[in-house]
């Protein structure tokens, strides 16, 4: 969690978090580079209010920074200042946690644990974003190696992965960031918008006029067409399956195979039945 210093210290530059969004490869549906560029211009200020993730990584951070220091013998320290990187003033960090004595850092995460997204212990086999997110305050702190302990709340267990750096990635966020900064930020050009929420936000009004449409815009409309359609006669054949499913399932709890859930059907609190599909 952030102090208020280092929110505003975060208004003159780029955080580990912002740099991760400047690489559209990576999904992000938190923010978009124009989002971030109206937060930096001062055309925009970000919400504060945390969602239950970011809460729960707050609150849990000194148990977890305590549960690392069991497992690795290492003892951890808490540095409130913003760290700047050597060469580019415009990016910095905030690292979660030293390890003392050492040039080496902890970053601290409690997230739902995806098999297809974490590897084994030990390695650095993490979602990509938490990757550039590392790699980023090794950048801008000059260090040799982080540790990132990841605890999985929907198994209540910690892993540690460990980084060493990566001159060519962090060659590529140093570049990002640069290019973002020097030319979207101080140049004040807005980057491209990329999903209905960017144009929705950057154009409030309309001006009362007609635009003619371009051939590939005709395209595009031709093609959102054919996807309604296909999405309305998905839809169709989805309350048909649904329905012999549901017919089936009468006011039991659900379906099982053996001793395998298949799917539910179950009322909350309320009385109010949902239907939910087992994951495997």
């Amino acid at each position: 969690m952030l102090t208020l210093e280092q929110i505003a210290a975060r208004q003159n530059g780029i955080g580990a978090s912002d740099a991760v969004i400047l690489f559209p490869e990576i999904p992000n549906s938190y923010c978009t580079p124009y989002q971030l560029w109206l937060e930096k211009t001062g055309k925009m200020e970000r919400e504060q209010d945390l969602n239950d993730y970011q809460w729960w990584g707050h609150e849990l951070e000194p148990v977890i920074s305590k549960r690392y220091e069991l497992e690795t013998g290492e003892k951890l320290e808490y540095r409130a200042e913003t760290v700047i990187h050597p060469r580019i003033p415009f990016m910095l960090c905030h690292p979660d946690r030293y390890v003392i004595g050492k040039r080496k850092l902890t970053e601290i995460k409690a997230v739902t644990f995806d098999p297809s997204k974490w590897g084994e212990a030990g390695t650095d086999q993490v979602p990509p974003e938490y990757v550039l997110q590392v790699q980023h305050q090794l950048a801008c702190t000059g260090y040799d190696e982080i540790d990132l302990i990841a605890f999985f709340l929907n198994y209540r267990k910690s892993v540690i992965y460990r980084f060493k750096r990566d001159e060519r990635l962090i060659t590529d966020i140093e570049n990002a960031v640069t290019n973002f900064w020097n030319n979207h930020v101080l140049a004040d050009i807005a980057p491209d918008l990329v999903n209905m929420k960017d144009c929705k936000m950057r154009f409030t009004r309309t001006n009362g006029t007609f635009i003619e449409a371009s051939d590939e815009i005709i395209d595009q409309l031709d093609m959102l067409k054919k996807v309604r359609k296909q999405k309305d006669q998905v839809a169709f054949i989805e309350e048909n399956i649904m329905t012999q499913i549901l017919k089936f399932i009468g006011a039991n709890d659900g379906l099982k195979k053996d001793d395998k859930i298949l799917a539910t059907w179950k009322a909350n609190k309320n009385g109010v039945r949902s239907f939910r599909l087992s994951e495997k």
